[in-house]
């Protein structure tokens, strides 16, 4: 579909004006599908760019490295957050936008940049002080560039993801990380150490921006009032709100660590964070930002939503229960392979981790299920009571040092935050908390099995090991919990529509790279 430029005061009107693609695609399910194509092709792309990053980055760089980095960015993390506003959600939620919207909370937006700059530059000496690495205020002076940077991108992104372009998005998403990992890498090799990975981040961002625009017609007015601004800014603060709370619940185990442990702690656990959450940040984050605003666009309609979240949830655990015991499993042959010999130590942390990777997968794709459904502010409620959880769990660990603060982690996330979090979206959402569980207990029950197997498989070959012998029980892993899927009535339905959305996902993508070259 294409779509028009004509001038009106509304975003979503196809009369309208300024040099601004207007129109929302009327044909839902074709535009999500192609949607769909499109972020799968990208995050195939950024998985192979992450994982080369951090083979050779683990090589060049040292825990202490990527430590020091982890550490300013915990807080950073924090601050890039309410940089963001939590408007870009609400420009992609709600039913209309304005022109006059868009331009208030552009401006909004920017304001938030700059004074978080500000404000980053002006605690960084009192962050250092904090871990006593005195390095960290050049590394926090430098990241505070990365907040005036989004202020000035979320908005012009949030309306090419309201308009679904995710062609566009695919490429930005892509060429930025690409700009990003080259610099780093490039950095690293030319002896620059941890500026390398600061150097990555502030790049990827930079294209962002300068990429976001170019997609994007639009041009913000002058900072003015706007009708039903208040309305987007209090749905706003509540996502913001949920965001931050969430940040500080995600950040205050990597800033345990670092605490307790320093640096090379701090460097081992942010790799061994970053590699058991690898698939799961890269494709579940993709999958929702193309099932959020299509979800959003039916939330009226209960029994469809009931319908599309279910679905949502399944898939989402089946990649979750498959990823958590194959890393279980062979999380040894991983930690060595990826990141190198030098950095078994974080075999340990990487096993731990691995068991909240169904977590994660599955509590992401329900919160944004809450989000979609106009929950912003039940969800921010639940990231207060489970940010308490995190931090009374840690304090107990925390007796058995970082190893403690690892376990209680995890451990308090698969019993007590998780259940909260389901029992929390069947109060809201047109969904049983049954229907929610059982959507995901066949997948966990074949998951357990293939562990077994996979354990079994170890004991009798014991000699396994390098590339070769990783590959092999990835694949005996992926076939057995596959055979396992087929065998269950109510698991072999989803596998099968797995497999068919894949497929048209591919050739949807060919025949829209075929129709751009030959147009």
């Amino acid at each position: 579909m294409k779509h028009t430029v004509e001038t009106t005061t509304s975003l979503d009107s196809p009369s309208a004006g300024n040099a601004f693609e207007v129109d929302i695609p009327t044909d839902l399910r074709a535009r999500t599908a192609i949607g769909m194509s499109f972020a799968l092709a990208a995050q195939i792309c950024k998985f192979i760019m992450q994982i080369a990053s951090m083979v050779i980055l683990a090589r060049l760089l040292t825990p202490s490295d990527f430590g020091l980095v982890a550490m300013a960015m915990v807080l950073a993390g924090l601050v890039q957050v309410v940089a963001n506003g939590g408007l870009s959600t609400a420009t992609v939620q709600r039913p209309s936008i304005t022109e006059a919207q868009a331009s208030s909370l552009f401006w909004i937006n920017a304001s938030l940049g700059v004074s978080l700059s500000v404000l980053l530059i002006l605690t960084a000496p009192l962050i250092a002080s904090l871990y006593r690495e005195q390095q960290l205020t050049d590394i926090c002076f430098a990241l505070s560039a990365l907040f005036l940077i989004t202020g000035l991108t979320v908005q012009a992104e949030a309306l090419l993801r309201r308009q679904m372009r995710f062609r566009e998005l695919a490429l930005i998403d892509v060429a930025a990380m690409a700009a990003g990992v080259s610099t780093a890498i490039g950095a690293a090799f030319a002896g620059l150490g941890y500026w390398a990975l600061v150097l990555m981040s502030i790049v990827a961002a930079a294209v962002r921006l300068v990429m976001v625009w170019l997609a994007n017609g639009w041009r913000p007015g002058i900072p003015a009032g706007a009708e039903g601004l208040g309305d987007l800014l209090r749905f706003g603060a509540h996502v913001t709100g949920a965001s931050l709370v969430g940040a500080l619940a995600t950040n205050v185990t990597p800033f345990a660590v670092a605490l307790i442990g320093g640096p090379s702690a701090a460097g081992l656990f942010n790799r061994a964070a970053a590699l058991s959450s690898l698939p799961t940040s890269q494709f579940v984050p993709a999958l929702m930002a193309v099932a959020q605003p299509a979800l959003a666009r039916v939330a009226a309609d209960q029994d469809r939503f009931r319908r599309g979240a279910l679905s949502l949830v399944g898939k989402t655990c089946m990649l979750g229960a498959w990823l958590t015991v194959t890393m279980m499993a062979c999380s040894d042959l991983i930690v060595l392979n990826i990141l190198g010999p030098s950095w078994g130590s974080a075999i340990e942390m990487f096993r731990i981790l691995a068991v909240f990777a169904l977590v994660e997968t599955t509590a992401g794709t329900v919160s944004s299920l809450l989000v979609a459904g106009g929950h912003a502010s039940a969800l921010f409620r639940w990231k207060i009571y489970s940010l308490v959880i995190i931090v009374g769990s840690l304090l107990i660990g925390s007796f058995w040092g970082t190893r403690g603060i690892v376990i209680a982690y995890s451990i308090s996330g698969l019993i007590i935050r998780f259940p909260s979090l389901i029992f929390l979206a069947a109060a809201y959402l047109p969904i049983s908390a049954r229907e929610l569980f059982g959507s995901m207990f066949g997948y966990i029950a074949v998951a357990a099995t293939t562990f077994f197997a996979l354990l079994a498989l170890r004991v009798a070959f014991p000699d396994v090991d390098g590339l070769v012998g990783l590959a092999m029980l990835v694949s005996v892993s992926a076939a057995a919990y596959g055979f396992g899927l087929l065998a269950l009535p109510g698991t072999r339905g989803h596998l099968l529509d797995v497999i068919h959305t894949i497929g048209s996902v591919l050739r949807n993508l060919k025949l829209s790279i075929v129709g751009r070259i030959r147009g």
